[in-house]
């Protein structure tokens, strides 16, 4: 990106005083790798879109929380994180709909994602139930490891969460989610008395 002889470093502190115009450059410097992302978890172009103005909206908003302990595009992908799982959380989509049960659809398996996991559940309903239970932090973690496949260091930096809260967090997602389809699979006792 031309920062028109200004580091990015000079341009950020700019747009956190208040210069429009600084974080205009911002914007134009990684408007395409937010869309990508954006569109990446929808799917859909259009939501992409709607989607990236709000995530530059928020940062706008936010900018003054950018400490610089990151880089600014670890910090931006982060926003974008939160503002597509809103997103969804406010759309109230049902399993089937949601990116989560897309993604599973075009890359997982469960034997893939849960290879102790019981071979007659391919069931995919069942292990997008069983994703979208899980506590939001593990979610993200599963979602940035395994489906955008993500590094625990990479994913450290984004969610800005040390790397052992990543391989924790992903662990526990793991076994829950094993834990919940074991007991899916096991077949509903009638109790009589």
């Amino acid at each position: 990106m031309n920062w028109s002889g200004e580091t990015e470093k000079k341009v950020i502190g700019r747009a956190r005083a208040g210069d429009l115009h600084a974080f205009g450059m911002l914007y134009d410097n990684y408007s395409k790798n937010v869309y990508s992302r954006c569109l990446r978890l929808t799917k859909d172009p259009d939501t992409a879109e709607d989607l990236r103005q709000d995530v530059f909206i928020q940062a706008w908003k936010k900018i003054s929380d950018f400490r610089g302990d990151s880089r600014f595009g670890t910090w931006l992908h982060r926003v974008t994180t939160n503002i597509v799982f809103m997103h969804f959380r406010k759309k109230n989509r049902h399993p089937e709909e949601s990116p989560i049960s897309r993604r599973l659809n075009d890359q997982w398996s469960i034997e893939e994602l849960i290879s102790s996991g019981p071979p007659q559940l391919d069931n995919r309903l069942l292990l997008t139930q069983a994703v979208s239970a899980l506590r939001p932090g593990y979610r993200e973690v599963l979602m940035l490891h395994d489906v955008d496949g993500y590094k625990h260091d990479e994913i450290a930096r984004i969610l800005g969460i040390p790397p052992g809260t990543s391989k924790s967090n992903l662990y526990r997602a793991h076994r829950q989610i094993r834990s919940r389809l074991n007991r899916s699979s096991q077949p509903q006792m009638a109790w009589s008395r």
